[in-house]
């Protein structure tokens, strides 16, 4: 279980740092990460940005960080294998058998949905594609993935995408849309399901 810490102030104040992606390493705020092994998830904490192991760590919801041993991602945020499993959701699910709301969830998912839906959303970006004019290293404002720049105050990586934190979560390093798509993790695996913004939830052990 290995996660990399980078000092965001540094990257500021040294303003010499700089990181230019290629096939083996990505970039973040002027310093690189291993592709193949490494992922990028979620805000900066405090001045820190955290690179995690991909097969140890996974990215959900709004950002937020999971250990892979013992958690899933599933619709509104971060639950225990102990507690439940990602199944498909109807309207006639017993409350009872709904996992216990995680601390660590979607806050999104508190908003109105016609807020969401009315909402001009902003599409993903995908920052393996070049960059004509790509930043280096990160500064007071905005942060740098692989050369794209985002805005610390409303947008966070999820793997190798920027997506908004209002509009967009992330499923294991795949953007989905708030307004209509759930993030579901079914038979070991994370999909992307279109049909509506609570096509599955968590459900307690004892109801399966």
């Amino acid at each position: 279980m290995v996660v990399t810490w980078l000092l965001l102030g540094c990257v500021v104040a040294a303003s010499g740092l700089e990181c230019t992606p290629n096939a083996d390493h990505g970039c973040i705020n002027g310093y690189p990460y291993d592709r193949r092994t490494q992922e990028i998830c979620g805000r900066t904490e405090g001045e820190k940005q955290p690179i995690y192991t991909r097969a140890t760590w996974g990215c959900c919801a709004e950002g937020l960080p999971f250990q892979r041993n013992t958690h899933f991602c599933c619709y509104d945020g971060i639950h225990k294998y102990s507690v439940g499993k990602c199944e498909p959701w109807s309207d006639n699910e017993p409350a009872q058998c709904e996992c216990p709301a995680s601390a660590d969830r979607n806050h999104t998912r508190d908003m109105e949905a016609q807020e969401l839906v009315q909402a001009t959303i902003p599409e993903p970006i995908n920052t393996n594609h070049p960059n004509p004019t790509p930043c280096r290293s990160a500064d007071a404002t905005d942060g740098c993935l692989n050369g794209w720049k985002y805005a610390w105050a409303s947008q966070y990586p999820c793997g190798y995408w920027i997506i908004d934190f209002k509009t967009h979560g992330c499923c294991d390093g795949t953007p989905y849309a708030l307004a209509s798509q759930s993030c579901c993790f079914y038979a070991e695996k994370y999909v992307v399901r279109n049909e509506s913004a609570h096509a599955c939830g968590c459900e307690k052990h004892s109801c399966l």
